[in-house]
């Protein structure tokens, strides 16, 4: 259940997650449901199909991605460094 859906912020393991998504307009309706699920999730936007976290979010993204049927259309990054890193983790809290 997407409403039910939250990512676990108690352990920050000093990497990002980053979500890049080209999903296409025929599937505008999937597109917007992925896009505010992220939003819901408390991603911030860094481009309108890019999007942050600091904490762990692989299963989340696999299930997001089956019940949206994206697949191929999201890439999820994990990077241990950001060009202004410092105004992401006050962001986050971190």
């Amino acid at each position: 259940n997407l409403d039910k859906m939250t990512l676990s912020d108690k352990d920050w393991d000093g990497k990002w997650r980053i979500v890049i998504f080209d999903i296409n307009s025929k599937k505008r309706q999937e597109r917007e449901l992925f896009r505010k699920t992220l939003k819901k999730l408390n991603f911030l936007m860094l481009q309108r199909s890019v999007y942050l976290t600091p904490f762990k979010c692989h299963s989340e993204m696999e299930y997001l991605r089956q019940v949206c049927n994206v697949d191929t259309e999201v890439l999820i990054l994990t990077v241990s460094i950001l060009e202004n890193e410092r105004a992401y983790k006050d962001y986050f809290g971190l």
